[in-house]
């Protein structure tokens, strides 16, 4: 792929430098999703079980059947119901990547930089559903607008189920990301270095990419207002809006051919788990997907105070606890009349601190042998209750559902916050030993 790069000196003594570059990059989407084309479509698997002890096994499938023509039925096997469809003229991911930085030193031996990255996807992949079709909207009670409603259209296979394959093709909503950061550095003379960083990022896609199956890559994350099927830009899910780096490192001599490096590293960004997956930013979805499209669950419409007042709830308390938790939120409460995003609340700050110790021998010949320890999460190594990782029950906080009388009415569910029990928020250490030569 193209690319071009640059490193300018502003000035005689490099004290400033310009650099950046720019490119068109080619990826590649998960490979599973192009095998469920065949996988799934009943040319490539078939399972056939008997007690038979007669069936007689052969090396090719003509031999098979022509060995047990007597035991075999023959027939047209039925189209699968969700089988994957590839569009021919698919196109891998592209992005079109660039960045920009100034490098400066600073008066007292303070190194500074300042850089911008910026990510336009060219082409983007995403998942789809065939055999539905969109007919009229449905409207909920206390929604400002309808939503598409996605039916059948009754394309059914040879037992009369219904066909609605996974269509993987280009989407043509665009997804992007953007990202920029402000460092400072300084080494001194006695040993001791210090560096501090602050990145702030930006980034919205139609889907995460993510999947084990092609299945997944339609349902997962693809949280929308109108459905799945329309393929909606919302904000990524793992790109933290705010990080900060903080690393402090002394090294001193301890002998004729020895030295000893002790560092603290301190890192601070937006990070939590959603039920049990990993999230930096998180969606308030309904607990079903409404457009009938058999999709994620719908994002939630966050009504005013007064288009609550007039929206048909389980009871009155309930529908006060609801506007109660849209007040106590910060992203809810600032988007009242509005429906909610997908990934627009951003998750809690995660605080982790790292510490390193580690010595190191120079031989003669140049060789060198390190060995130390290093402690990720040092803070719970002090205290259990220090360095966890947060972690909300759901987000799926809304019901909308029939009641006994045959009228449609919201249920609020209040989440909950709590320590996510895990290897994520306890102490690890790592004992190393390496040699360099």
């Amino acid at each position: 792929s193209p690319r071009i790069g640059f490193n300018w000196a502003l000035v005689g003594d490099r004290s400033l430098i310009l650099r950046g570059g720019s490119g068109f990059y080619i990826g590649r989407l998960p490979f599973v999703w192009i095998v469920s084309t065949v996988g799934n479509s009943n040319c490539m698997q078939n399972q056939y079980i008997t007690t038979n002890e007669d069936v007689t096994f052969a090396t090719s499938p003509d031999a098979i059947i022509a060995a047990n023509s007597d035991k075999l039925t023959v027939g047209d096997l039925p189209a699968p119901q969700s089988t994957t469809i590839m569009d021919k003229d698919l196109k891998m991911p592209q992005t079109w990547k660039s960045s920009l930085a100034l490098d400066a030193k600073l008066p007292g031996g303070i190194k500074a930089t300042l850089e911008g990255i910026y990510n336009k996807d060219i082409t983007s992949v995403a998942v789809t559903k065939l055999g539905i079709v969109k007919n009229g909207t449905t409207q909920l009670e206390g929604e400002p607008e309808g939503r598409d409603n996605w039916v059948s259209e009754g394309i059914l296979n040879s037992l009369g189920k219904p066909v609605t394959p996974y269509y993987i093709t280009n989407s043509d909503n665009k997804g992007y990301y953007y990202s920029g950061t402000a460092q400072l550095s300084k080494d001194f003379d006695c040993g001791l270095n210090l560096m501090a960083a602050y990145t702030y990022s930006n980034g919205k896609n139609v889907i995460d990419g993510i999947g084990d199956q092609v299945t997944s890559a339609f349902n997962t994350n693809t949280f929308g207002v109108n459905g799945s099927n329309s393929q909606e830009l919302g904000y990524s899910s793992y790109v933290s809006p705010n990080r900060i780096l903080f690393n402090v490192g002394w090294t001193w001599p301890s002998g004729k051919r020895s030295t000893e490096t002790i560092g603290l590293y301190y890192e601070g960004f937006n990070h939590c788990y959603i039920g049990n997956f990993s999230y930096t930013r998180y969606s308030y979805t309904m607990t079903t997907n409404v457009n009938g499209d058999g999709g994620a669950n719908s994002l939630i419409y966050i009504p005013t105070e007064t288009e609550l007042s007039e929206m048909p709830f389980v009871s009155e308390e309930n529908a006060e606890d609801f506007n109660q938790f849209i007040m106590q939120d910060k992203y809810l409460n600032n988007h009242r009349g509005e429906y909610a995003e997908r990934g627009g609340a951003i998750a809690p700050w995660r605080h982790t601190f790292n510490f390193k110790y580690e010595r190191t021998i120079k031989f003669n010949g140049g060789e060198k042998l390190s060995f130390g320890i290093d402690v990720n999460n040092i803070a719970n190594l002090i205290y259990r209750g220090w360095g966890n990782m947060q972690r909300l029950n759901s987000s799926d906080i809304l019901k909308y559902s029939k009641n006994s009388e045959g009228n449609y009415q919201y249920e609020f569910t209040n989440p909950t916050w709590s320590e996510y029990a895990s290897t994520y928020s306890t102490w690890s250490a790592a004992l190393n030993v390496r040699l360099s030569f």
